[in-house]
């Protein structure tokens, strides 16, 4: 794929059908390259026609061109701790196919891998749809699915690519993550997310392009050892790590006992403590203060480094979420050199993006979503 292609395809991706006209006049490219490459997508079958304009009934550049719903596709696997889930899509995010099932405990990666691959092989089977149409399969998964010892995410991604003899990408799920939150327009070149769920996880993302560092570990703040003489063991095998004891199970815990809550299930509890902050109450603002000061240090320790101004706070704590970003940013100020400019914005969680974003790491190839693109 040539950049002024992928210019093409990710204005239809975004815009829906255009006429060549069109696509001249929105991307900046001569009608010349525009021919020539609509051309060429068509015989690749990546774009189709779609009818005529209504702003035009006839000639030969009034044809409008769309996407194909049918090529290039990608298949993206979720593997969470308790369920995996596989999803078949287009370039126009429709699903085509889906399946869920719970994840097969293991502490042998290879072993793992290679029963995922029948599994594959399984679905794509059963759904119907030619394996030569899917141009390659994503994967996200925790960084410590099989017990003490850390998912080489390089190693994997070439046992499956072998196995499966096509492209594939196996990535920490906040990759995935990240790379679904890349296709909206509003985000900035350079930022960071941080989830907040069972553990953190932080994508790092510098010039509209995600850096992962080695072996797929950068932003893997959840595993400093701030309290290391705390005795709750991580997933990782150590003891005191952020995330051990600054995830949302242990914020649920924390306003249950603090607010003297009925036991309900997590989001319940964490939903009402930050209703309850948005009143004032003194008690509930002292939850969240307490959660963010350890976790603040670590953001801190990070914009630092990289210089990056925005920092997305996503988990599910509801219409108030912004609160527990405000405190962190208060607490952040005062730990970083008071020339740097931040902001820390809270973005409400949305599950599906770990499954769609890991077939984006597929189909995000085909299409330029930075700032230089469209």
């Amino acid at each position: 794929m040539t950049q002024n292609e992928r210019i093409i395809l990710t204005l239809l991706v975004t815009q829906g059908a255009l006429t060549k006209r069109q696509i001249e006049a929105h991307s900046g490219l001569a009608w010349a390259t525009v021919s020539k490459l609509m051309t060429r997508l068509e015989d690749l079958e990546y774009v189709v026609r779609e009818g005529l304009s209504p702003d035009n009934s006839g000639g030969k550049n009034a044809y409008l061109f769309n996407v194909s719903g049918s090529f290039p596709l990608s298949l993206g696997i979720d593997i969470e701790y308790q369920t995996t889930e596989m999803i078949i899509i287009n370039l126009k995010d429709e699903i085509l196919a889906r399946t869920s099932f719970p994840t097969a405990p293991s502490t042998d990666e290879v072993s793992f891998f290679s029963a995922l691959v029948g599994q594959i092989q399984e679905f794509v089977g059963t759904s119907g749809i030619p394996w030569a149409g899917i141009h390659g399969v994503g994967i996200g998964m925790p960084g410590w699915l099989f017990g003490q010892t850390a998912v080489d995410f390089p190693k994997m991604t070439d046992l499956v690519s072998v196995a499966l003899a096509k492209p594939v990408t196996v990535v920490n799920n906040i990759r995935a993550y990240v790379a679904s939150v890349l296709r909206r327009h509003d985000t900035p070149p350079h930022f960071m997310l941080l989830t907040i769920r069972t553990g953190i996880s932080v994508g790092i993302v510098l010039n509209s392009q995600q850096f992962s560092g080695e072996n797929d570990l950068a932003g893997s703040i959840g595993h400093i050892r701030f309290r290391p003489t705390r005795q709750i063991q991580c997933r990782c095998g150590e003891f005191g790590c952020l995330e051990s004891y600054a995830n949302y199970s242990a914020l649920a815990q924390a306003a249950i006992s603090a607010l003297g809550l009925p036991d309900s299930d997590e989001p319940t509890a964490v939903h009402h403590l930050f209703d309850r902050a948005a009143t004032g109450e003194a008690r509930a603002h002292e939850v969240l203060h307490t959660f963010a000061l350890d976790l603040a240090i670590g953001i801190a320790s990070m914009i630092v480094a990289l210089n990056i101004k925005t920092v997305y706070l996503a988990s599910d704590f509801g219409p108030h979420g912004q609160l527990l970003g405000d405190e962190l940013k208060i607490i952040t100020t005062e730990k970083v050199l008071h020339t740097i400019e931040f902001s820390i914005l809270y973005d409400q969680l949305v599950e599906e993006r770990y499954l769609f974003g890991a077939a984006h790491l597929v189909l995000n190839s085909f299409c330029d979503f930075t700032k230089n693109g469209v």
